[in-house]
């Protein structure tokens, strides 16, 4: 009995993990620059391509 509670208070911890990392954590935020007539543009790099 006690492993059963062990999974699952562990499986719940790791589902509240998952949800807050996609859900609350801060991202790296990106913008595209505004050219000429209100146009924005971004440069893309493929490495590789």
């Amino acid at each position: 009995m006690p492993a059963k509670l062990i999974v699952t208070v562990f499986g719940v911890l790791l589902i509240v993990l998952v949800n807050w990392y996609f859900f609350f954590s801060r991202r790296k935020s990106a913008s595209a620059g505004v050219k000429e007539r209100e146009i924005q543009e971004e440069k893309i790099i493929v490495k590789g391509g």
